[in-house]
Parts: structure tokens; sequence; C-alpha cells
């Protein structure tokens, strides 16, 4: 947390320096290009999206985000919190408010990369995107290894195409934001995390590897009981197909949340 101080007007905000250990080790082209990923998340401007208010490089050796402060912290942190309070409508609105923000920004031409609960920011009730668009620069600077730890990290969110790819960092694309949208949308209408049975991150890759090679949805089980109608499951096993391309567009869902 710190404060930006413009005259005589104070304001509270989050400094987020990214923990990037061979960053002065890279080359002025990848610094070029993390720049202009920063630029363009500062030329955003939606009521779902993170404010990056700009860059600085007073707290260390590398660059620290000045993002706009968010008083609830992280989707996984207000569901937390929240969880006995949150009714069905209430669940939905959230979905709907991580739709438009990801509509918004594929409007943009710009792939979040790397959706989870922890980069879903909460204000009050309201749900807001950040840290996308930094995933594929950010291996770059770390090295080969960099993509291998994260997706070991996020296998309950990251789409099996990446997980499954030989590229030390593979491609990322709209379709991988959609299946990621899905497994946040199942947590957040269940409070029980994809594939919440197993505990160590390996065992979810490989049960989704199995599905995979049985030619089957590698989607997380239906809970028996929650707020997942059989609408909202439908919609779901839609984002999750195996194949990217019959994977619906983010304005596609967005328009089915509607309707729920």
């Amino acid at each position: 947390m710190g404060t930006w101080m413009t005259g005589t007007a104070q304001k509270k905000v989050a400094i987020k320096e990214l923990r990037v250990h061979t960053y002065h080790q890279r080359t002025s082209k990848l610094e070029k290009r993390l720049r202009r990923e920063m630029r363009i998340w500062g030329n955003l401007d939606h009521v779902n999206i993170v404010s990056l208010h700009g860059v600085t490089f007073s707290f260390g050796k590398c660059p620290a985000m000045v993002c706009e402060w968010m008083n609830q912290g992280t989707l996984a942190d207000y569901i937390e919190e929240e969880h006995v309070n949150l009714d069905y409508r209430g669940r939905l609105n959230i979905c709907l408010a991580i739709t438009r923000g990801l509509s918004y920004l594929h409007s943009q031409k710009v792939i979040h990369g790397d959706l989870s609960p922890a980069n879903v920011l909460m204000d009050g009730d309201v749900a807001h995107l950040s840290d996308f668009g930094l995933s594929n620069v950010i291996a770059e600077l770390q090295g080969p290894s960099f993509f291998t730890s994260k997706v070991s990290c996020a296998a309950r969110w990251i789409a099996p195409e990446l997980q499954s790819s030989q590229d030390s960092a593979p491609k990322l694309a709209m379709p991988g934001d959609i299946y990621s949208f899905a497994s946040v949308a199942f947590y957040i209408m269940t409070g029980i995390f994809p594939f919440a049975h197993l505990r160590h991150e390996y065992q979810i890759i490989a049960e989704i590897l199995r599905n995979i090679q049985a030619g089957l949805n590698p989607s997380p089980s239906r809970p028996a009981s929650s707020f997942l109608t059989d609408e909202c499951w439908d919609i779901l096993m839609m984002c999750w197909a195996l194949d990217p391309a019959k994977r619906p567009d983010i304005c596609d869902v967005e328009r089915r949340f509607n309707q729920l």
C-alpha cells in the first residue's frame, strides 16, 4: 500500500513490483516490450479493469506498477469472507462483471493470459481484472523455467492446451481466457476450487491429461449442491471444450450469463 500525492491531493494506491530475478541481465528490447505492455494497460479504461496509474523504478531494480487500491483484496479473499452471505444473484453479478471486463480486454485485442481468483480484485462487491498481458513478457525475462513453474502453480485455472504444450512459453490466445473464466466462475458459484479433491498440482495436471487422452472434456466434477444451475453448468461446459476453436467467444459468454 502506498500514497500517491499530487499537489494537495492524496490517493491510496497499490505498488506491485515485478519479481523477475534476472531482470538486470535482460536486453533493452525486452524492457521496451515490458514497458509497451504496461502502456497498453495504462490506456485501458473500464469499470471492471484495475486502473494502472503508472510505473516506477524507485522500489528496487525491477519496475513496479502503481495501481488503484482495491479494498476487499482478491476474489479468493472475498469469497472466503463472504461465502455464507453471498446468494445466487450476488455470485452471478461477480461472474458478469468478469465477463464484461474480459469482453473489454478482448475488444482491445488484449489477452489476459493469467486469469484466476488471485488476479480478480474486489472493491466493495465489484470485480476488477488485474495483471493481464504480462505472462509471456515475464517468461522471456525470467527464462525457460518460468512458464513451466507457472503452469504447475496454476493447473486449476490454465487451459489444457497450455499444460500439454512442449513450448517453454506457448502462445497465449483468447480461447485460453475463456477456459480460465469457466474455472473462476465455477469457484464463484460453488465456493470450491476446481479439482478440490486433488491436493497437489501435478495430480490435477495428470487428471486433465488423462481426460484429454480419453477424449473427454477436461472439466472438474460438478458438486452435488451449489448455486451452479443446469443452465450455468451448460455454459461452463462449453467454455471448457477440449478444442479451443469450439469454445464460445467472450461476447457470447456474456450474453448467455445475462440470460441466467
